[in-house]
């Protein structure tokens, strides 16, 4: 009796462990609040189109910004932290702090990030408040989308909230103070699935610091596999409970 209603438990305790585990994988936050440094810390890989490996990216005043010119940049969450999962959603988020002077430099986010050849992104250039949703195949475009709105010509802080979902149809929506949301939908499904989130950055050799970026976050959404964690525990320690009051 002790020793079934004891695997039971164990059972129960491996299904919480790996719950644990997936929850842990399933979201990531940053709001780089810390002291100013060269990089962002050990939680990011950097990438870079001129192959340095190096970050183009520092922490100034609880800010993360870009520190250099290169053409294309990405601050990538390791995968020990975040990984975006295969065939499930996922949104991924960043506060950015934008300035409408900033000429043709473009700054978003980067996911299914496999490497800087090949990935999606989603990027905002507040000189003329376009949005652009790309993929790059083997470093060619495979995927182009782009839509404009004026009123996104601005100073200050633009919320970019990006949601996908299993089939690749994507939302991205800008949101700022005093201004409608800025909506642009579409389908990439036959783009990469899984990878990398982070940070992006293209700098067009315009120099540093034209963008700022804060409150960084990703999740991916796994209801199901929440769910059937969550009743595998249920079942295990009932299956236990029931033998041991049969015994």
């Amino acid at each position: 009796m002790k020793m079934k209603s004891r695997s039971a438990l164990l059972i129960g305790g491996m299904f919480v462990s790996a719950l644990n585990l997936a929850q842990a994988q399933n979201s990531f936050s940053d709001d780089f609040n810390r002291p100013d440094s060269s990089g962002l810390g050990s939680d990011y890989t950097y990438y870079d189109d001129e192959s340095t490996g190096s970050s183009i990216f520092s922490i100034s005043s609880q800010t993360a910004i870009t520190n250099d010119t290169v053409n294309v940049g990405v601050a990538a969450i390791n995968s020990g932290d975040f990984l975006l999962q295969t065939g499930v959603g996922f949104t991924v988020e960043v506060d950015i702090l934008a300035s409408a002077t900033a000429s043709s430099a473009r700054v978003g986010l980067a996911y299914n990030f496999q490497d800087i050849d090949n990935y999606s992104l989603v990027r905002y250039r507040s000189s003329d408040g376009a949005v652009q949703v790309l993929s790059y195949t083997a470093g060619s475009l495979s995927h182009y989308n782009q839509v404009v709105d004026a009123n996104y010509i601005l100073n200050g802080t633009v919320n970019m909230l990006l949601s996908v979902d299993e089939t690749g149809d994507y939302t991205v929506t800008l949101s700022a103070t005093g201004l409608d949301d800025f909506v642009v939908t579409g389908n990439n499904n036959t783009a990469f699935s899984g990878g990398l989130a982070g940070l992006y950055y293209n700098g067009v050799g315009t120099g540093a610091s034209e963008y700022g970026f804060d409150n960084l976050s990703a999740s991916n959404i796994p209801e199901s596999n929440s769910a059937a964690l969550l009743m595998g525990i249920g079942a295990a320690l009932f299956l236990g409970s029931r033998r041991s009051r049969q015994r």
